[in-house]
């Protein structure tokens, strides 16, 4: 059994056994906590999801990516590997949820450290797309897919598996996207002619196009949605990274990050949002300052909403 090789990737060569095998013979010649090592258990961890068993390979990643951040740091490409598989296990396991919120904090990490054009970061964006909830949000999510089609195919080839799939899944978005735009232009439609007292077709043509335009552009905005939320996610990472994590802009973009999600109809996120950064204002100001205050005032006023 020749040794493999060591990089870690989303397609390992090898068998589970084999693994195993590698494992145990990189712990024994150069420890546990050897780049090798550490990415021979990320491989391992993914021929046992492989396999049918995603619980034991959470157990495996868990621990592996523990222990990456703590040799390795946080921005070393095996440490990334680590996280963005342990993301995808999460959603794979059930918690779709925690997978998406592990994503969307790790994917400006990748593009940062890593390329918007590395494997690992494509690969990062479709496991967000399929963890994502897109229920009222079809056009953004096949503007999600498209990208992310034209991406594979670059990186990976058109022959890659996921290709097909991510293929499927932009067909039944767009499907679901051009039903939901006929429903907004009927309704606006409607809309408009009660607003000016009249039967829906005694509209004239300069007011049917009027309402079809208001439409489009509703349908629009709400595309970009989603689009905002990742950008504020990279803003939040930037300038965390430039200025640390305390620093006033840094907060500033978090409070934008909490109200672009309350706008993308992601209520449970945008309030984890201002709750943790209630928190860190009253860590960094206390409790009873001025701006603390405020920021809870305003987290009270989008919940009610």
């Amino acid at each position: 059994m020749a040794d493999p090789d060591p990089r870690f990737t989303t397609d390992p060569v090898g068998s589970l056994t084999d693994w195993q095998h590698w494992v145990l013979q990189y712990l024994r010649e150069l420890g546990p906590d050897h780049e090798t090592t550490l990415t021979a258990r990320l491989n391992l961890a993914y021929q046992r999801q492989e396999a049918g068993d995603a619980l034991a390979a959470m157990v495996d990643v868990e621990l592996t990516a523990a222990r990456c951040l703590s040799v390795l740091g946080a921005g070393h490409p095996i440490t990334l590997a680590a996280l963005a598989h342990r993301a995808n296990l999460l959603g794979v396991n059930g918690d779709r949820p925690a997978a998406v919120a592990a994503l969307e904090r790790l994917l400006p990490e990748l593009d940062h450290y890593l390329g918007a054009d590395n494997a690992l970061t494509v690969t990062a964006r479709y496991y967000l797309a399929t963890f994502r909830d897109w229920t009222n949000l079809a056009l953004a999510a096949a503007h999600a897919y498209e990208a992310l089609l034209t991406d594979y195919r670059r990186v990976f080839g058109a022959d890659h598996p996921a290709v097909g799939v991510i293929t499927d899944e932009l067909a039944k978005r767009r499907t679901k996207a051009d039903e939901d735009a006929a429903v907004y232009r009927d309704l606006n439609a409607d809309f408009a002619a009660s607003d000016l007292g009249l039967a829906d077709d005694e509209l004239d043509a300069e007011q049917v196009e009027q309402a079809q335009h208001d439409a489009e552009e509703f349908i629009s905005e709400r595309a970009h949605l989603v689009e905002a939320v990742d950008d504020w996610l990279d803003e939040v990472a930037d300038r965390s990274r430039r200025l640390g994590p305390d620093h006033d802009d840094v907060l500033d973009a978090r409070r934008w990050l909490a109200v672009a999600r309350m706008d993308a109809e992601d209520a449970v996120g945008g309030l984890a949002e201002f709750d943790a950064l209630v928190s860190d204002y009253t860590r960094l100001f206390g409790a009873s300052a001025a701006r603390t205050l405020k920021l809870r005032s305003e987290r009270e006023s989008v919940r009610r909403r």
